[in-house]
């Protein structure tokens, strides 16, 4: 019996809609790099609205997702609704801390078939994931965080690669352990170091990941010594310590690093 061509095998109605919503996140993220690569907004009549180019690209990222057929797309294609597009945009970035965040969050609050993105199947391919490595130390830096500003301390960076956490918000924390293991302790009258539970941490704020594979080690935060609240001894015991790196993708815990040892004489 000869052998035919192999059938192509038929997308359901779940690959199509998961395709259009792939789609749909990539322009989008490719939209906010272009929106925020200037500063978007501008000062016209003494308020503050978008500028030519963010208005440009937005009008541009709408007319695609309704061509995706995306719920809700095609009511911001005319020129009335355009303006309550870019005015609702304008708002969001004037109190937003991540310009990019801010377009995503706002096309997703405005245009209904965005709010489930970003929609992938979990599977072991394609579930967000970390490739963790001990975290890198600069010591002995003029740091932010002395009475004059500056202090001395070490600057830390993440080292690792996030994949298939396109859309999403990446925040990493470092914690500090004692010798034993133990986490360190803050002072508890200062405001700065430390998380909810009262331990030593410093953070690298959230910011969103815009490709499938992102590397870290770009990225780095700051603390000085006298946060580690460290029994002092006018430099002369050496403390025994590590570090940490925990990654929390839309607030929820993905990964630890595994520790990095370093001495501090405090």
């Amino acid at each position: 019996m000869a052998l035919g061509q192999p059938l192509l095998a038929r997308k359901t109605p779940a690959q199509k809609q998961l395709e259009i919503q792939s789609k749909a996140l990539e322009a989008i993220l490719d939209a906010a790099d272009r929106i925020c690569v200037t500063p978007p907004l501008e000062e016209h009549h003494s308020t503050v609205v978008l500028s030519g180019n963010a208005k440009a690209k937005l009008n541009g990222v709408i007319t695609k997702i309704a061509d995706l057929g995306i719920e809700g797309a095609a009511a911001y294609t005319t020129e009335n609704a355009k303006g309550v597009a870019q005015a609702k945009l304008a708002d969001a970035l004037k109190t937003g801390n991540d310009c990019k965040l801010t377009v995503l969050t706002t096309l997703k609050a405005i245009i209904p078939g965005l709010t489930g993105l970003p929609q992938t199947e979990p599977s072991a391919s394609n579930s967000p994931d970390i490739e963790f490595a001990p975290p890198t130390l600069l010591q002995n830096q003029q740091v932010p965080g002395g009475p004059n500003g500056y202090a001395l301390g070490m600057i830390l960076f993440p080292q690792g690669t996030v994949r298939h956490a396109a859309g999403q918000t990446l925040e990493i924390v470092f914690h500090f352990l004692s010798d034993s293991g133990h986490p360190l302790s803050a002072n508890p009258q200062q405001v700065m170091y430390h998380d909810r539970s009262g331990a030593v941490a410093v953070v690298i704020p959230p910011g969103l990941i815009s490709n499938d594979s992102v590397s870290l080690g770009t990225h780095s935060a700051s603390i000085p010594y006298w946060a580690l609240n460290l029994p002092s001894s006018n430099s002369t015991q050496t403390y025994t310590l590590s570090v940490v790196a925990e990654a929390y993708l839309d607030n929820e815990p993905l990964k630890t690093s595994p520790p990095a040892s370093f001495e501090v004489t405090f």
